[in-house]
């Protein structure tokens, strides 16, 4: 056990689920929160529990099981290779690294069987320099050394590395080109969630290109110039115009995964010194995507 917290509930937030109420306290999971026991002025509560002003709430954090990682025998798109880097094409519905709700079927566990180096820095996430949404296709780059992923990690932050991205948006952007630039954090209502509505934000600049457009959808290529989690997917929410099938930060509809690819990379080596630039074609299912809402 990690131990056990206490804390006691103001008066703004009354009327708060239990769950809800935790997870925002202790920056965790709902699914977590319900993994152990909460009590309520020492009476055991369900999660839907509504806490009052002045309840006592207690709740006895567990600690996860350690995160073991093994070899996963599935073949990658892998764009390109060298003794330094490699690139891979990722597809949708595919976790980057282990965590604690997914300890298999994730990249990781299919890069230690493709590759027979992979950099260790941090060892629970192998090779693993920036990652992709779980339903987020396309490029990653991936160090096959230490000191590569040293001067990969060094050169995203210098904004050496350029990263464009193809998205299906709902509603018409009626215009050619939009900058968003915004500071991007943990939202105040909702800790599992990014936005601008927060206290601790860093600076998140997105350019979005109409490439087609109709009544009820547009299809646009977006550059970041930063790289702050869920960027893209805010920056359109706040535009009013939520990604196609993100069902965090737009509407629900019929399509199953946010319709959002990366597309292409371009960075001059780190080793080489070449001007290195790959992309890769947008899957089957956004090709399909845009069949459905006649953006071809």
């Amino acid at each position: 056990m990690i131990g056990v917290k206490m804390y006691i509930v103001e008066k703004g937030d009354v009327g708060k689920r239990i769950d809800k109420y935790l997870s925002e306290k202790l920056n965790i999971s709902r699914n977590r929160v319900a993994l152990s026991q909460v009590f309520s002025n020492d009476k055991l509560v369900k999660p839907s529990y509504k806490v009052c002003e002045n309840d006592k709430i207690t709740y006895e954090i567990k600690e996860d099981e350690p995160i073991v990682i093994t070899k996963e025998d599935k073949k990658l798109d892998i764009v390109y290779e060298d003794e330094y880097l490699a690139i891979i094409n990722k597809p949708y519905n595919m976790v980057v690294h282990p965590c604690s709700s997914f300890r298999e079927n994730t990249l990781v566990n299919a890069l230690l069987s493709n590759f027979k180096s992979l950099s260790n820095v941090d060892p629970l996430r192998p090779g693993i320099v920036h990652r992709l949404d779980k339903d987020t296709s396309g490029i990653l780059i991936i160090a096959k050394t230490n000191a590569c992923h040293e001067k990969l990690v060094q050169m995203f932050k210098n904004h050496e590395i350029h990263k464009t991205y193809l998205a299906i948006l709902k509603g018409k952007l009626n215009k050619d080109r939009v900058e968003v630039r915004t500071y991007i954090g943990r939202s105040k209502k909702d800790r599992k969630k990014m936005s601008s509505n927060t206290d601790n934000g860093k600076l998140a600049i997105s350019i979005f290109k109409l490439i087609k457009e109709n009544d009820l959808y547009s299809y646009v290529k977006v550059e970041i110039l930063t790289g702050r989690t869920h960027q893209i997917r805010v920056h359109a929410k706040e535009l009013n115009h939520p990604i196609l099938g993100d069902h965090v930060y737009g509407r629900n509809d019929k399509f199953n995964r946010q319709q959002l690819h990366a597309y292409s990379v371009e960075f001059i080596h780190p080793f080489t010194n070449e001007k290195m630039k790959f992309s890769v074609d947008i899957p089957c299912d956004m090709k399909e995507t845009l069949e459905k809402v006649k953006l071809c």
